[in-house]
């Protein structure tokens, strides 16, 4: 766990401010402040690398999946030496992924721009001013993201439901992973 919480925040490979966006990856560490989340003794590593691409360009995803897979996970190994070979499930997404969810265009994850005049609360609550209407995804509070547009949705079906939220159990699935599972293009 220690290795791990030493790995977590922004890497990158280059000073150079023109390659720092698409140089850089971040590793997050969510059982570091919940250990519930994974099964005892599991831990949750979550990495997020953005990219420029040409989204038309390319013809073959799941090829161009593989090449940013095969550098985060090269990367995190020469900071995490044998990381690879504890790697029980393995899920990614590339902007293919996301547009097959959302149909955002060219797979947009973050809505608006993460700049600080749009984080926040300057983003639209999930709150309205209409009675019983809500507002949720990337687009509201807290932000872009999968975990935030998560938690958007958790916020507005408290809201909905007047209750608090809970925890679910992991999918049995998960809970009883033996080898690694691979998400949709």
């Amino acid at each position: 766990m220690e290795q791990l919480r030493q790995a977590e925040g922004y890497h990158w490979s280059s000073w150079d401010a023109e390659d720092v966006a698409t140089s850089a990856f971040k590793v997050f560490l969510p059982t570091a402040f919940d250990p519930g989340l994974a099964p005892p003794g599991g831990q949750i590593v979550i990495v997020q690398k953005l990219t420029d691409i040409n989204y038309e360009a390319i013809q073959d995803w799941p090829s161009h999946k593989k090449k940013v897979e095969d550098y985060i996970l090269s990367s995190l190994e020469r900071k995490l030496p044998g990381f690879r070979d504890k790697i029980v499930v393995k899920l990614s997404a590339s902007a293919q992924t996301s547009y097959c969810y959302t149909l955002n265009h060219h797979g947009a994850m973050l809505g608006w721009e993460m700049a600080p005049d749009q984080l926040g609360d300057e983003r639209p609550s999930v709150e309205s001013p209409l009675k019983r209407l809500y507002f949720t995804g990337h687009w509201t509070r807290p932000g872009g993201g999968i975990t935030p547009v998560m938690i958007s949705a958790m916020q507005a079906a408290q809201l909905i439901t007047g209750t608090p939220a809970t925890r679910a159990s992991l999918p049995t699935e998960l809970a009883n992973a033996g080898t690694a599972a691979e998400a949709p293009v």
